[in-house]
């Protein structure tokens, strides 16, 4: 039991920062597509990339 209460913080912050980098890339593929649509023309782009 020791082992499993060292190793939940351990868990905890490695939850935490992928989920912090999933949104960190997912607000970086939302920006980059919306300064891609711009130029292009508003095209059809988010339903493809969803």
């Amino acid at each position: 039991m020791m082992h499993l209460g060292n190793a939940i913080p351990i868990v905890l912050t490695l939850l935490v920062s992928t989920l912090t980098n999933n949104l960190i890339n997912g607000m970086a593929f939302t920006l980059s597509d919306i300064a891609l649509e711009v130029p292009v023309g508003r095209r059809s782009t988010i339903p493809a990339v969803v």
